[in-house]
């Protein structure tokens, strides 16, 4: 206001923190895209049924957690040379690599297929072989996985 009382119109508006608030908006949206992508993974291994069909979600879930930081399946890849190519750059824990592609590639192509505490078996290793996979990739990597940035 001038001296009289009444509007300036040449004053300078009061600072907005817009800034701020944009910086929360994409920090909520962040949070948002990142959990959705995790439940949307576990929904498959959580719908799968036959013991069959939660081997191969574990063995997707597997990749896909290695893929978030670069160590993911290539195209036309088999589970034995993804195996085989992961094993040359991850320190992995027990086997458990080993186990969930032996029992992916039961469940896949053999006749007998698996039985329910061998899919359970499965999940437990996938999940033990991402976690090797993410720790062995570094804190930048695993931070660029939790942003959603494949590298």
């Amino acid at each position: 206001t001038g001296p009289g009382g009444e509007l300036d119109e040449n004053a300078p508006e009061p600072a907005r923190p817009t800034f701020p608030l944009i910086a929360i908006g994409l920090l909520v949206a962040g949070i948002f895209l990142v959990a959705a992508r995790n439940v949307r993974r576990r929904l498959r291994l959580f719908r799968a049924r036959s013991p069959r069909e939660r081997v191969v979600a574990a063995y997707d879930l597997f990749d896909s957690l290695a893929g978030d930081v670069g160590l993911g399946r290539r195209p036309g890849e088999t589970p034995l040379e993804y195996q085989t190519r992961l094993r040359r750059k991850v320190s992995f824990s027990d086997g458990h690599l080993e186990h969930v592609t032996r029992l992916t590639g039961r469940a896949l192509y053999s006749g007998t297929g698996v039985s329910p505490s061998q899919a359970r078996e499965a999940v437990m290793a996938a999940k033990t072989a991402a976690r090797d996979v993410r720790r062995s990739a570094g804190v930048r990597r695993r931070a660029l996985a939790i942003l959603g940035i494949r590298r």
